[in-house]
């Protein structure tokens, strides 16, 4: 299964939001085979749109990043919500 999270925030937050969002992804290393930070090209109304995608998590992944979130300052940089996701792989019909 795996784990997209989006959500917005200032466009004059940039740096911060990819530093802090890399440390979150650093301390959850062990609990995806891999993470990736993404971000739309264009700002809209001075906000950007930023995407988290952690790959093949465990079921406790929600557990571990409610405790690993707050060791950031991402909670401060984001202007709503963190949108969560998951999706699981489905096989191709033969």
């Amino acid at each position: 299964m795996d784990c997209y999270i989006y959500y917005r925030s200032a466009v004059s937050h940039q740096q911060q939001v990819a530093e802090q969002a890399g440390k979150l992804q650093l301390l959850l290393q062990k609990a995806a085979d891999a993470a990736e930070l993404k971000r739309r090209p264009e700002a809209e109304k001075e906000m950007h749109t930023w995407m988290e995608i952690y790959k093949n998590i465990p079921l406790d992944f929600a557990a571990q990043m409610e405790a690993a979130l707050p060791l950031t300052m991402l909670p401060s940089l984001i202007d709503g919500p963190r949108h969560i996701e998951y999706f699981m792989d489905v096989p191709p019909c033969a």
